[in-house]
């Protein structure tokens, strides 16, 4: 019995670490790609971050058809239409100055800004009361950050 709970762990180190290494190597794949595209003229910088969307939500959708993921559909009233709002505009300026700053600001500099991005929003989740994290998550969080540095 502890045999086959040690190799479920062993699993599941093993799945959570390869998803770490791609996570962190999906990071600086992105910004040399979107650099290199952008220099050399490509004429919508904004249609890159809607593909990337699109991207997310189809993977997300074939995940749930083969049920690897949960879709729960929420209704409109269930969200308040001003948070959706202010969601929607973030999200929108965030992908539009993300890709302005590949015209301004050198590969180096916006990798150092993204890699530090899951502690600020951390940090700012457990000041503003949101979230309660533990050491293991914070830790995760960065060693996620310096490895993407």
């Amino acid at each position: 019995n502890n045999l086959v709970n040690l190799r479920d762990q062993t699993g599941t180190m093993l799945r959570t670490g390869a998803v770490v290494a791609f996570f962190m190597c999906c990071g600086p794949v992105l910004t040399l790609t979107m650099r290199s595209t952008l220099q050399n003229g490509f004429p919508f910088p904004i249609l890159l971050s809607g593909l990337g969307i699109a991207t997310t939500g189809a993977v997300a959708r074939l995940l749930a058809a083969i049920g690897a993921l949960q879709i729960r559909p929420v209704s409109p009233s269930e969200l308040p239409s001003g948070v959706v709002l202010l969601v929607a505009a973030c999200t929108a300026g965030g992908h539009g100055l993300g890709n302005a700053a590949f015209f301004w600001l050198t590969l180096p500099f916006i990798q150092m800004l993204k890699s530090g991005t899951p502690v600020i929003v951390m940090v700012a989740l457990v000041v503003s009361g949101v979230e309660r994290i533990s050491g293991r998550v914070a830790a995760s969080t960065v060693v996620v950050a310096l490895g993407t540095l």
